[in-house]
């Protein structure tokens, strides 16, 4: 019955003309069961997995990587890269104390999660959540909003939508609404009162758009995707992680392992090297029509240990350079 049930929900959902969209359940790879269909704006949908990798903001070292289902958000995966990090610095002794990501592992669990273990997050939220309602506003002590009209919107229950997300229900009384003046601009024509809803995590997300307003905040965004975005284009281009040639999960989180030690390695071999010598260049203005015919005057007049000074013209060092200057200066004051 169940099976059934679940081929009936493929026909339903799969295309029946050439060039519709496919999704998971349309297509599977036999071959490696874990692959999902990734959905990206602009890209073709292809079975592939979600790499998450964690970088140090001091020395962009990765401290974890992590190979995930392609079929879920971003979001479902933090904490556990969280976790997995901090199990990693402690074994050094090493603490983390700030947490900076895209807006892609925004959710109110993972803020509340972060607050709770005493973590510092600037992760910023999606572009759905609305800080105010125009024309109410939210009183976080009696948890009610408050219309124009004066009226009170107290809170009803707490409900899960379509996609599955839990959200805060506020309702008006219905005698409040039918003697509103602007009823049906504000609650339309067939409601009775007026509703309004909210993810109860509204305290959580106001704090982080408060933390990411400040100063600091704007600074952790740049420092993010200075750090972050830099890590993940090496590893795609040099090192390997364009395409996956491993099956299941548990290759796709092998070959990343091996990368992540590459790039560490290849950046501790850098840190430990001694340092090299510096090679000084000194910038010279294009020289003058003047500055040329005082070097052919030096040179037929300077005696013939100096004649070298002309054949100078592309690689000149900073010796030779002041020798001619000075002896332009010279002539310059003479032939003033």
């Amino acid at each position: 019955m169940h099976l059934q049930r679940f081929q009936a929900a493929i026909r339903k959902v799969g295309p029946t003309k050439p060039g519709q969209l496919v999704s998971n359940l349309t297509h599977y790879s036999p071959s490696d069961p874990d692959a999902r269909v990734a959905f990206k704006t602009g890209k073709a949908r292809i079975l592939a997995y979600t790499a998450s990798v964690s970088v140090d903001a001091a020395r962009h070292v990765i401290t974890h990587s992590h190979a995930d289902l392609a079929d879920r958000r971003d979001s479902r995966y933090l904490l556990a890269i969280v976790e997995a990090t901090q199990q990693r610095l402690q074994t050094f002794g090493l603490r983390m104390s700030l947490v900076v990501a895209d807006a892609g592992y925004c959710s109110g669990e993972n803020y509340e999660q972060l607050e709770a273990r005493g973590l510092t997050g600037y992760i910023p939220a999606h572009g759905m959540y609305k800080t105010e309602r125009t024309g109410f506003i939210y009183d976080v002590v009696s948890d009610s909003y408050t219309c124009s009209q004066g009226k009170q919107l107290t809170f009803h229950k707490v409900f899960v939508d379509s996609e599955g997300h839990a959200k805060k229900r506020y309702m008006a009384k219905a005698a409040d609404c039918k003697s509103c003046p602007i009823r049906e601009q504000c609650k339309g024509k067939k409601a009775k009162e007026k509703r309004l809803h909210h993810t109860p995590h509204k305290t959580h997300y106001d704090r982080m758009l408060a933390r990411l307003a400040t100063r600091v905040g704007k600074r952790m965004r740049r420092l993010r995707a200075a750090t972050v975005e830099p890590v993940l284009g090496s590893l795609i281009t040099s090192y390997g992680l364009r395409q996956i040639s491993k099956k299941r999960q548990a290759g796709a989180a092998k070959v990343m392992y091996l990368a992540a030690m590459a790039y560490n390695l290849k950046k501790y071999l850098r840190a430990a090297a001694p340092p090299q010598p510096i090679s000084s260049a000194i910038a010279l203005p294009q020289p003058s029509h003047l500055f040329w015919g005082s070097v052919l005057f030096c040179n037929s007049h300077v005696p013939s240990r100096t004649a070298p000074i002309a054949l100078f013209t592309s690689r000149i060092s900073p010796f030779i350079v002041y020798k001619i200057s000075w002896l332009t200066l010279h002539i310059v004051v003479i032939i003033l």
